[in-house]
């Protein structure tokens, strides 16, 4: 388990960092429009 794998580190972080932001965006975005439903 060395650092000659050949594992693609660099995609699978960009991928997991992009999802993670992704899944946070929508989760913020459903939260902000329940509040701005509940508020009108």
């Amino acid at each position: 388990r060395g650092r000659s794998g050949g594992f693609p580190l660099a995609r699978t972080g960009t991928s997991l960092t992009l999802g993670v932001l992704g899944a946070a965006a929508a989760a913020i975005g459903a939260y902000v429009l329940r509040l701005r439903r509940r508020q009108a």
